[in-house]
Parts: structure tokens; sequence; C-alpha cells
């Protein structure tokens, strides 16, 4: 019973070759071995397409992990921050403490360096910052802030560290693909 499956099967491929195959379609007739036929078959079938496809994925997830070791660039702004709100505001010289409208607008810019760190787990981070504040009630005025460059550095303090991990088993994954 399995044997005539696996028959059927077969001729059912070669006909479907010999059919799609783009020597029939000119008009020229096809010659092909049965095991040209088998290897066509096997080359084609969805056990294979699959293998492929999942290769293709395993590439691009090992180029990613690659990736993540390099430094990136990342810039980021908020701009129109629009505050309109009532505030507390001490005199100081009597001590009294009143409400005040305050209108302002806020913009702000970050550019930054970044750098994973594996065998710490953390990344160090370069970046320069800028702000302007617009103060509109309860009087005009404009501020500016900025840190030309400052040193960053940042790490989980409690958790594993995903990178040594993955420069463990991302390699091995890669090879079994």
């Amino acid at each position: 019973m399995k044997n005539r499956k696996v028959r059927a099967l077969l001729a059912g491929m070669c006909l479907a070759v010999y059919v799609f195959s783009p020597t029939h379609v000119q008009g020229q007739p096809a010659r092909l071995s049965m095991d040209d036929v088998i290897s066509l078959a096997v080359g084609n079938s969805v056990q294979s397409m699959a293998y492929r496809n999942g290769y293709a994925a395993d590439y691009w997830e090992f180029r990613s992990f690659k990736a993540s070791f390099r430094p990136f660039l990342n810039m980021s702004a908020n701009l129109g921050g629009l505050n309109r709100s009532m505030v507390i505001l001490q005199d100081y010289n009597t001590g009294n403490m009143a409400y005040r409208t305050n209108w302002s607008l806020t913009d702000e810019a970050q550019v930054s360096l970044t750098q994973n760190v594996p065998f710490t787990g953390g990344t160090i981070s370069l970046a320069t910052r800028f702000s302007r504040l617009d103060q509109y009630l309860p009087g005009r005025s404009v501020t500016y802030f900025t840190q030309p460059l400052y040193l960053s550095y940042s790490q989980s303090v409690r958790g594993f560290n995903s990178f040594r991990w993955d420069q463990r088993i991302k390699p091995r994954q890669h090879e079994l693909s």
C-alpha cells in the first residue's frame, strides 16, 4: 500500500515536471532520466523550501546579532512641548504662596553614539543635548540649555548578561542551520 502511494506521488511529480518544464513549454522535447526527475522533485518539495526559508531566517537573525555589537547613532527630539498650567510660587520677601498661570514651550534635541559592552552587559554612550525654553507667562523670556558632550554608562543591576550568553549561543545556532 505504501509503495503504491510513493509510486503514484512520483508519477504525479514526473508529470508535473514534464508539463511545467521550460523545454516542454517551448515545444522542444525534454529527456530526463528517473534520477533527474527525483532530484527535481526533491529540490522543489515543500520540505526543501522550508529548509531554505529556515536557513534564510537563521542567517538574518545571526546578522542582526552581529550588528548589535556595533556602535549605533541615535537622534531624538521633543519639539513643541507646550505647557499651560497653574503653578504655585512663593514670594520670598513675605513667604506667601500664590498660584500663577504658566505658559511655556519646550524644544529638546539629543544625538548620541551608543555601544553595547558584551563582557559587562551594559551600554556606554557619548551624547550631546540641546534645549530651548520659551516662557510666555508670567513674563516673556527665552532660555537655552546645552550639554556639549557627556559620557554615560548604564547597566541593569538585576538580571543576567544577555550579550555574553548570545556570544556563546548565536554562533552555534548559526552553524547548526
